[in-house]
């Protein structure tokens, strides 16, 4: 996902010979073999080098701008604010350089080089256990804990953001031609509707704002258990309400559970125990998830309809069977589950049961 940077789709790619030029010439390293993976605007490919390490060349078409400069900023303030949080590291340039901009045939670039985080993605887990997911929730405090030191982004807003939830299901949603989904993201976005007055209210800080399944890693652990190897893609970093990182976190969460509303309770409680919630950000958690599966769901169909992107598909292949899932959840009886493992007492109904 993209925060600040126009999508730019595979019209500028660079050819593996290009790359391993930019990367011998720009890094000292003969590159030896490289896989391309998936991705919304930059390129991103794995690299093997000569000496047998890898890494994650990155590149973006246009010049240096002030979302790549945001991005490098949260990257430098992770490393050295949380090195303990497996986060990729950019690697210096023969000159010295965090991002190199290059011009090669005519198309100007951006290029970054990172380190290659352990891992499979979450989404390529045949099953995502609970405890992942507390891991998970503890991960996503870490992160708010640290970004928190930060106090400004250049970046005001983005497609991504949670607050434009309203504005991005309604551009994209006239694309959706099946009408009981169409209903199902109607449904849950009036939940939301009635929790963004809320939102004014709520701790802010930087956030990370995109934990999902495809940005999170996994493997597994000395005594044979899953455990998080890695947090992906700081591209949609923002000065947001906090409880969006959580929110975020828990929506990928439901994914491909049979019980979603354990799963989201498992993430909320890893985040609790390090960075302790409001009862009023807790409130929010259901209604701000479910939307951003609404955005994830409507935004895909659209691009995968005007583009028909491979990328587009696989990311909401498990988005819609979870929408129609948890639409027919009372948010009352979500936000019970989720105050009782945070502590809280039964929260007094604020809305019908059963909307």
């Amino acid at each position: 996902m993209t925060s600040g940077r126009a999508v730019a789709g595979n019209t500028s790619q660079l050819t593996p010979l290009e790359v391993q030029q930019i990367v011998r010439h720009g890094y000292g390293f003969e590159v030896k073999a490289q896989q391309r993976l998936g991705g919304e605007v930059d390129q991103n490919i794995r690299l093997q080098v000569d000496d047998g390490r890898q890494f994650l060349f990155k590149a973006s078409v246009g010049d240096v701008d002030d979302a790549l400069r945001w991005q490098q900023t949260v990257l430098c303030h992770l490393e050295c604010s949380a090195p303990d949080i497996p986060v990729p590291r950019l690697i210096l340039s023969q000159s010295g350089e965090r991002m190199v901009a290059l011009n090669t045939g005519g198309r100007p670039f951006v290029v970054r080089l990172l380190t290659w985080l352990p891992g499979s993605m979450l989404a390529d887990l045949d099953s995502v256990p609970l405890e992942l997911l507390e891991q998970l929730g503890t991960v996503a405090a870490r992160l708010t804990l640290s970004l928190a030191e930060l106090s400004s982004t250049p970046v005001e807003s983005h497609h991504w953001d949670i607050r434009r939830s309203r504005a991005a299901v309604d551009d994209a949603l006239p694309f959706v031609s099946d009408s009981a989904d169409r209903r199902c993201v109607t449904k849950l976005m009036a939940h939301y509707d009635r929790v963004v007055p809320w939102l004014e209210k709520l701790p802010t800080g930087v956030v990370h704002q995109d934990l999902n399944d495809f940005n999170v890693l996994a493997m597994p652990g000395p005594d044979g258990r899953m455990v998080i190897s890695g947090v992906l893609d700081v591209n949609d970093s923002l000065f947001t309400v906090r409880v969006a990182e959580l929110a975020i976190a828990v929506a990928y969460a439901l994914l491909r559970q049979p019980e979603p509303l354990e799963a989201a309770a498992a993430v909320v409680a890893g985040f609790h125990t390090t960075a302790p919630l409001t009862e009023e950000e807790v409130t929010v958690i259901f209604p701000l998830a479910a939307a951003r599966l609404c955005v994830n769901a409507t935004t895909w169909t659209r691009r995968t309809t005007e583009s028909h992107h491979p990328y587009g598909r696989e990311r909401m292949r498990h988005t819609w069977p979870t929408l129609r899932k948890i639409a027919t959840f009372s948010p009352m009886v979500a936000e019970r589950r989720l105050m009782s493992v945070c502590g809280f007492a039964e929260p007094t109904p604020q809305r019908d049961e059963h909307a």
